[in-house]
């Protein structure tokens, strides 16, 4: 194999990794947005390991509203 032929498969393989990062990126903030903000800012490594395993976790469920509604006192 020729170096250019290399480099493109290398580069290739990166822009797929990458692709599928985003898509545990995602599922991160989804399911636990400011654990996710923390972990990114300090912890970085980290939070590459835990996008990773987003990958083959569930999707987060959607976000369920609650109302509270107050009886009024008689």
């Amino acid at each position: 194999m020729e170096a250019g032929s290399e480099t493109f498969i290398v580069a290739g393989i990166l822009v797929l990794i990458l692709i599928f990062l985003f898509k545990g990126v995602k599922q991160t903030f989804q399911r636990n947005a400011v654990v996710a903000i923390l972990v990114l800012i300090f912890l970085p490594p980290i939070f590459l390991m835990w996008a990773f395993v987003e990958l083959f976790l569930d999707k987060p469920e959607k976000v369920q509203k609650v109302i509270f509604i107050e009886k009024e006192k008689d």
